[in-house]
Order: structure tokens, then C-alpha cells, then sequence
């Protein structure tokens, strides 16, 4: 076991694959962990040193959060995806390991674990949705105008007003995409409506094409969720109650598809319950991991 008052582990760099480099951070101790982008810098501060100390995170960013302009957008596809994880595994020397995605990224965690499934002893799935096709997208927001309260509602008419036209004029598509993002994220995405998490993004470089080609042609063509019953694997899934862009009602009827799945519920989260809930999202994840 780690001594408790050692300093964690901490270590930095650079995979280059066809050409774009991509950053990686690892921190802590214990079990490694694959945790799939963001921008590679973007996850560490969202999980506790406590964590920390139970884990090896191996932070790692992939082509669709590369700030590059070098990217060729159109030759990305899940699988191509997939296959840059392996090669960012199989450089960094790893073996039997977890896997960690937040979001969107939870069900690249799950397709990384299909086609390498000898790699991965557990996954971890954070505030991810099972899809997310036109179908997803307006179940999505039929919950938010289902749920949402009045207070919610009117902050998010409120903070989108106050974006001027002046201003997005003005924006790089990136710094566009972040004013409307932070505008929406409290009403949508925190238990506290009125939470600033703006210094998240305060480092944050991604290629927006790369990202937008990913969520609107990716997402749209690939069904996720006729693959879900070929993990065997122990699977953890975390979702916010409160979480208004990864509702927990998307995954009615879906989660028995998991033959080996544990599904926890954070009552007074949003899309973060690793920062919201943290001391009770650690005790579960290392009741799961002990247990298992």
C-alpha cells in the first residue's frame, strides 16, 4: 500500500501517431487506469488525491481533442479511435489495466474494451450517455423540459443572453464554442445551477472540426449499444441525477444489457460526480474495485 504521506507519483509527455502528438499525464499510485481525453490536462484536477492513492491514472488525449491542425478530420473513425488508444497503450508499456471515460468518452472506454478486451480487467463509465444519435439528442432534451425546474430554465435564457453578438463575432470557433458551452454548463450540467466551472477550461485546446466531426457523424452513424452485451467485464456506470446533458433515464431498459454492470446514481449531481459527490463517488468506486 502507498505510504499515505508520500509524494504521488507524477510523470508527463508526448506520443506522436501519424504525425499529431498527443499529450499524456500520469499521476498516483496503485491500479493503472486508463483515462481517455479531453485535452489530457483537463481530467486530472477532477479527480481527488484520495483517488489518487488507490490509482495510476495514465491521462491521455486522442486525435479528436488534439488542438493539431494537421488532423485529417475525415479519415477519423471510431475504430481509428480505438486503435490510437492501442498504440498509446502498447507505447507506454501497459497491460492489464482499467479504463475510464467521462461523457462521450465512456463509450470509446467500452469500444476499446470490445476489440482489446485482453487488456482490460475493469471500465469505468462516467455521466455517459448510450448513444448519442438524433434520437438520444431529443430524448435529451425532452428531459431537460420534463425536469428541468423554472429556476433552471430561466438561468439558462439568462446566461445565453449575455453573450452579445460582438462577442461571438469576434470568437475563434473554439472560443465560440466555449462562451455558449459555460453559458449552458450550470443550468445543464451541475447539481448547484449557478456553479462557475470555467476553470476547467481555462487551458482547454482542442481542433473543434475534430470535435464536431466525432459528435455530429461518429456519434450519429454508430449504434454503441448493440455492442453493450459483449463486455463481460466488470463495469462501473456513474450518472447524475441532476446531469441534463447524460439524463439517467436514457438508460432505462439498457442496463440489464450488461451482464456484469454496477450502476450507482449520484442524487445530488450533475454531469461531475467525481467533483460534486466526491468523497462518496471515491468510497463507491473503491468498494467496487475492492469487490470485484
Amino acid at each position: 500500500m502507498t505510504n499515505q504521506n508520500s509524494k504521488l507519483y507524477k510523470t508527463s509527455g508526448y506520443i506522436t501517431i501519424d504525425g499529431i502528438k498527443l499529450h499524456y499525464i500520469i499521476e498516483g499510485d496503485g491500479i493503472p487506469c486508463l483515462v481517455i481525453g479531453n485535452p489530457s490536462t483537463f481530467y486530472p484536477p477532477t479527480f481527488s488525491k484520495e483517488l489518487k492513492k488507490r490509482f495510476r491514472f495514465i491521462f491521455i488525449n486522442h486525435k479528436i481533442y488534439a488542438p493539431s491542425s494537421e488532423i485529417e478530420v475525415d479519415k477519423i473513425t471510431i475504430d481509428t479511435i480505438v486503435d490510437d488508444l492501442e498504440k498509446i497503450r502498447i507505447t507506454l508499456g501497459l497491460d492489464k489495466l482499467g479504463i475510464l471515460g467521462h461523457s462521450a468518452q465512456g463509450l470509446i472506454a467500452l469500444e476499446y474494451t470490445r476489440k482489446y478486451r485482453e487488456h482490460i480487467k475493469n471500465v469505468i463509465m462516467i455521466a455517459t450517455f448510450p448513444n448519442y444519435n438524433t434520437d438520444i439528442r431529443e430524448k435529451i432534451g425532452e428531459f431537460w423540459e420534463s425536469d428541468a425546474s423554472k429556476e433552471r430554465k430561466q438561468l439558462f435564457e439568462r446566461n445565453l443572453k449575455q453573450i452579445s453578438e460582438e462577442e461571438l463575432n469576434k470568437a475563434t470557433p473554439l472560443q465560440a464554442f466555449l462562451l455558449e458551452y459555460l453559458a449552458k454548463s450550470g443550468p445543464m450540467g451541475w447539481y448547484n445551477p449557478i456553479y462557475d466551472c470555467s476553470w476547467l477550461f481555462e487551458s482547454y485546446q482542442i481542433n473543434i472540426d475534430a470535435f464536431n466531426h466525432f459528435y455530429y457523424v461518429l456519434c450519429e452513424e454508430y449504434d454503441f449499444t448493440q455492442y453493450f452485451h459483449e463486455i463481460k467485464i466488470p463495469v462501473f456506470l456513474a450518472l447524475g441525477r441532476y446531469d441534463y446533458a447524460a439524463p439517467y433515464t436514457l438508460w432505462d431498459n439498457l442496463i440489464e444489457n450488461f451482464p456484469n454492470l454496477t450502476y450507482k446514481l449520484f442524487e445530488k449531481s450533475g454531469h461531475w460526480p467525481m467533483l460534486e459527490e466526491q468523497a462518496l463517488f471515491d468510497k463507491k468506486i473503491i468498494e467496487w474495485i475492492i469487490n470485484t
